[in-house]
């Protein structure tokens, strides 16, 4: 995806692409969803990796509480 946003700007930077107006607006409108998916899909991905440490982490401390509890 990274990299057909960069050859939609390279696009969007050549005159003869962007020569009509229709055409460079549809190309803006393009990179403009693409951008704003590729940040949520990173954005996304960095919480798919931070809640299994955090579930880890809280059921270690359920885990501990539960041993201190529990006759020796």
């Amino acid at each position: 995806m990274a990299d057909q946003i960069r050859g939609d700007m390279r696009q969007a930077g050549d005159p003869a692409v962007t020569s009509s107006e229709p055409q460079a607006a549809e190309l803006q409108n393009r990179l403009l969803w693409q951008t704003r998916i590729f940040n949520e899909r990173r954005a996304s991905l960095s919480v798919v990796c931070e809640v299994p440490t955090i579930i880890e982490q809280r059921l270690f401390e359920l885990a501990r509480a539960i041993s201190r509890e529990l006759p020796s």
